[in-house]
């Protein structure tokens, strides 16, 4: 037996940014849709063509010299964009990272151990550039296939009356508190109108919703589509989308383990997600057409996304096409809010050493068009009082 040459092996590296391959793990297979006809033992299955490669990758980065490398890789899974990664044994895949983790040891200093895991997308240059467009189509898909998992998932309530009782009562308290949350958003006003109503229909009719689960997440969605267009500012719906993404609203805890009390529980959760669901789809197509007057607005926006990704309990979702798009959604959010910081002003740290008023400031930075800066100046900082500033402020720099 000849011993394979290691050295012929090619760099494995992903954008560029390289590391020592300890080993990794390629899952991939067809996608297909089964069907099965009433009263008849025939089956058929269609093909829906490959299924995106998923790979996870244990890795080394020697650190004995300085941390350059590690510290360039770890940018390199940071970057919204997709990459290619490149592994000893493989083509070239194209996607995302969208899990790692650096370990450090004391036994072995010098050395870090990295794992992580990369989803492959199709390398579309269509898909990459079509922006909002893009996201509005990611979340109709999205909301189309949960209303069957929804369906699928939640436990059902006939001649139960105790998951019945639960059931009904965690659904009107979701409901009230979405209401509630969209009409603390100050200015909202009349434009409200149709989707208090579609909360109110849900709430009435909670008793009968509860019976066909289907129904129940359609007329939340409704309810949200009604949402999306009360709103004149793009910011106050963004708010208000923020403000649900962590909806955990239940009429009792669970008490022991019976199959009664976990069914409860379960709907509870379901019901909870299915208001997540709607929220964060819909905030991300709002935070696609905010107009940003900063880059510290913009990261605070792409921050609460992430925070609201988070609240989603993968585990309740059946339809691994749902996690998929779900994740594309994310990504290609992210990925154009990036982009979108070529043409917001910057924020930036600048130092007033003398007491001064900041209107003195404004025009000794931006001349006659101070006056369009100072609202936002002030909303930056939280100033009080603006007739005697001095210290680090933070004001906006603009492209040049």
């Amino acid at each position: 037996m000849t011993l394979f040459n290691n050295s012929k092996l090619k760099v494995p590296q992903f954008k560029n940014a390289k590391f020592f391959l300890d080993n990794s793990n390629l899952k991939g297979g067809i996608k297909f849709a089964e069907f099965e006809y009433p009263k008849s033992n025939k089956r058929d299955i269609e093909s829906l063509g490959k299924l995106l490669k998923k790979i996870s990758v244990r890795c080394l980065v020697d650190c004995n010299k300085n941390y350059n490398a590690r510290d360039k890789l770890q940018k390199a899974f940071d970057e919204p964009e997709a990459g290619n990664l490149s592994l000893p044994f493989y083509k070239k895949f194209y996607g995302y990272v969208t899990e790692y983790s650096f370990t450090d040891s004391k036994n072995t200093i010098g050395i870090v151990d990295v794992s992580f895991e990369f989803i492959e997308v199709s390398k579309d240059s269509n898909i990459e550039t079509v922006g909002k467009g893009y996201l509005a189509i990611l979340k109709s898909n999205i909301l189309g296939a949960y209303e069957d998992d929804f369906d699928k998932a939640i436990a059902t309530v006939k001649d139960a009356k105790e998951k019945f009782d639960s059931s009904v009562d965690t659904l009107t308290e979701v409901a009230t508190t979405i209401n509630q949350t969209a009409s603390a958003v100050a200015g909202a006003g009349d434009s409200l109108g149709d989707f208090s109503t579609a909360i109110n229909q849900i709430v009435g009719s909670a008793n009968n919703l509860v019976k066909a689960p289907k129904t129940l997440f359609n007329n939340i969605k409704i309810a949200f589509d009604n949402l999306g267009v009360a709103f004149e500012s793009n910011k106050d719906l963004f708010k208000t989308c923020k403000d649900l993404f962590g909806i955990d609203k239940k009429d009792r805890d669970q008490i022991g383990n019976s199959q009664n009390s976990i069914d409860i529980r379960n709907n509870q959760n379901l019901i909870n997600q299915a208001v997540r669901i709607n929220a964060l789809t819909l905030g991300y197509e709002a935070s696609a057409i905010i107009d940003y007057s900063n880059t510290q607005e913009l990261n605070n926006v792409i921050a609460d996304l992430e925070n609201g990704f988070s609240k989603i309990d993968f585990s309740l979702i059946n339809d691994r096409n749902i996690i998929d798009n779900l994740q594309a959604l994310r990504y290609q959010a992210i990925n154009y809010l990036s982009q979108l910081r070529l043409s917001v002003p910057n924020v930036i740290d600048y130092e007033v050493r003398n007491s001064t008023p900041l209107t003195k400031i404004l025009f000794s930075l931006y001349g006659n068009e101070s006056e369009n800066n100072k609202d936002l100046i002030i909303g930056i900082n939280a100033f009080q009082d603006i007739s005697n500033i001095s210290g680090i402020i933070k004001v906006l720099r603009y492209a040049e």
